[in-house]
């Protein structure tokens, strides 16, 4: 009996898609000797199963949190900063550490900040951190967990394309035994100064912010995540990181938005430690990024002020 055309076609797109996720497997097969050192911060926080004081939040936190600061007056840190973290990210990061950790940490200290609850926040497709967590989670996970739909088959394609690509050097021995590099707890350390050119040749990259809506989800979805933190008997502060001139490009409603949610969080019972230091230009390393003159600075503040709470 000859097989008919259409199912010659449903036989090669069933191979094709088995194909497509059994690659995509392999898409973290990397992880072990890459010298991302996003990748890097996520599995270097399995040498610290103790800790004093856990960072988690975006970009800003990695450079803005100096944990030589926090030993020199005691605390025993690590940074779990991640670039374009929100919500989403703060939860699985979060949850991540806590499931390895030996202990829980004395206290979790998270960012809040008005770019976490953008549009551009919790970029899947750009930052495929479920992928390299310490227990990582799969795509299907991510889309029933995020509701991420939009997102899911771009990353079972990126999956797939990054899964070849490892299976290949796997094969060819193309990764080698590396010492893997001094990660400094996390912190990204800068001495760049940012100038007006700087501001110039980026600002583009941060023009889309005029358009952007506060999203009530993930304002809601942060609340309700640290809740559940405190209901399992953790101690949550939240804290905000000075960043320079990008939140110029947000609109006053979108601020008003924010500075009224973090208002209800510290009505809840949350401590938050509000930015509260002036910083001129020379303490940034871009339009919004802390240097490390400027990490120094902040670090020593949020020290001060956590042995007043």
């Amino acid at each position: 009996m000859k097989t008919s055309p259409q199912r010659w076609l449903a036989i090669w797109v069933a191979t094709c898609l088995v194909v497509v996720l059994v690659l995509g497997r392999f898409d973290n097969a990397d992880a072990r000797q890459s010298d991302n050192l996003n990748i890097l911060r996520l599995k270097g926080s399995s040498q610290y199963p103790r800790l004093d004081l856990l960072f988690v939040g975006s970009s800003y936190v990695y450079s803005g949190i100096d944990p030589q600061i926090f030993g020199n007056a005691g605390y025993s840190i690590y940074n779990l900063g991640s670039p374009s973290a929100g919500p989403f990210f703060f939860e699985l990061i979060t949850e991540d550490y806590l499931k390895l950790a030996e202990e829980k940490p004395g206290k979790i200290m998270l960012l809040v900040d008005p770019l976490m609850f953008a549009p551009s926040a919790d970029n899947w497709r750009l930052y495929r951190i479920h992928r390299y967590l310490a227990d990582p989670i799969s795509n299907e996970a991510l889309l029933f967990k995020y509701g991420a739909w939009a997102d899911y088959l771009p990353l079972v394609c990126n999956s797939a394309e990054m899964g070849l690509r490892n299976t290949g050097r796997m094969l060819s021995n193309y990764y080698k035994a590396t010492v893997p590099p001094d990660l400094n707890r996390g912190f990204m350390p800068s001495d760049v100064i940012v100038t007006e050119q700087i501001i110039r040749e980026t600002e583009s990259y941060y023009t889309h912010l005029r358009e952007a809506s506060f999203s009530t989800k993930k304002a809601d979805y942060y609340a309700d995540f640290l809740k559940r933190l405190q209901d399992a008997s953790h101690t949550v502060i939240l804290f905000e990181i000075p960043s320079h001139v990008v939140t110029s490009f947000l609109t006053d409603s979108y601020l008003n938005r924010y500075d009224k949610f973090v208002d209800s969080l510290e009505t809840a019972g949350i401590p938050v430690l509000r930015k509260e230091l002036e910083l001129d230009a020379t303490c940034y390393r871009n339009i919004d990024h802390l240097n490390s003159k400027g990490a120094a600075l902040v670090s020593s503040n949020l020290v001060e002020r956590l042995r007043q709470l």
